[in-house]
């Protein structure tokens, strides 16, 4: 008989064993299951066999007030095919109900067929495809031989030094646009422009709040961000960074299929000015901005879909 109930530290080992080499470069349920443990705003769920053994788990996590999100599901080899990961979800979502969420979202990759079929087969349907950025900034560690500052560090009003020569050592031409700090005013229009434009078009108005979950984007999200010193601007859009000493993590990027190479150039700038390690971003499936963030040597790779449900 299986039965669903929260996950418990002295689960850990047999997550562990289930969340092995999920992908190529492995898997990451393992790392951070006790951290699920301790969400004010989610949870771990785990099936269990007749001797109280875990053989499947999954996270589950509110958003926003009425959004949900589903993620890490994995099922031990031998309890596969039998509706584990369907009950799982199902579980997952009544969570996600008690807590007043309206919509519930997952994400998968692309070329997953079987997984696709099984969410499809649970009621979801894919809303929007995104795509994971990175690039790369030699020299690691320091700047001109100077520790690395922080990133909001530059908007104070001093000259910003010369930029980085490019990764083949030639030198980067000098360019008219530049991202600085965004005063809480650029939340509007950058909030316009996500919202009438091709990016909330094919990203469904979602936007990757933190890491590879989805939530809808709010004009409250850019004030926020604008506050905490992590919203910037440049004549080509609007990106929003998340602080981090080692790489630059963009959260959110708003341009136009016009203004898309002149943004990306600026973000890379930004990038080697601070001497950060990478860039890594995700964004929308678009040819427009795929092919812009290429032209500046952005690698893309693990395109995901992301799927919907709305809760009764």
């Amino acid at each position: 008989m299986i039965e669903i109930r929260r996950g418990r530290l002295e689960d850990h080992e047999a997550i562990a064993a289930i969340a092995t080499d999920t992908f190529e470069w492995g898997d990451y349920v393992a790392s951070v299951y006790p951290e699920w443990l301790e969400e004010a705003d989610g949870e771990a769920l785990v099936a269990v066999d007749e001797n109280d053994q875990a053989i499947a788990v999954v996270h589950v996590r509110l958003l926003a007030p009425q959004e949900g999100w589903i993620s890490g599901a994995r099922v031990a080899g031998d309890h596969r095919r039998q509706g584990v990961g369907s009950l799982l979800n199902q579980a997952a979502q009544s969570w996600l109900q008690n807590r007043g969420a309206v919509v519930a979202r997952l994400t998968t990759e692309e070329d997953n067929k079987a997984a696709r079929s099984q969410v499809e087969k649970l009621g979801y349907r894919p809303v929007a495809n995104f795509i994971h950025g990175h690039r790369s900034f030699p020299p690691l560690g320091v700047t001109n031989g100077r520790p690395r500052p922080a990133l909001a560090e530059r908007a104070n009003g001093r000259p910003r030094p010369a930029l980085a020569e490019r990764a083949n050592g030639r030198p980067r031409p000098a360019l008219a646009e530049r991202f600085d700090l965004a005063p809480a005013a650029e939340a509007e229009p950058a909030f316009v422009v996500f919202s009438s434009g091709g990016l909330a078009r094919s990203a469904h108005g979602l936007f990757a709040s933190d890491g590879w979950n989805f939530r809808r984007l709010h004009h409250a999200d850019l004030v926020s961000a604008a506050r905490r010193r992590q919203l910037w601007t440049c004549p080509s859009g609007w990106v929003a960074i998340r602080p981090s000493e080692e790489r630059m993590w963009v959260s959110l990027l708003v341009t136009s299929a016009e203004d898309s190479r002149g943004a990306i150039r600026a973000l890379v700038d930004l990038g080697e000015e601070h001497g950060v390690e990478s860039m890594e971003l995700i964004v929308p499936r678009i040819g427009w901005l795929e092919e812009a963030l290429a032209s500046e040597w952005v690698m893309l790779a693990y395109p995901n879909v992301v799927y919907e449900r709305p809760l009764p």
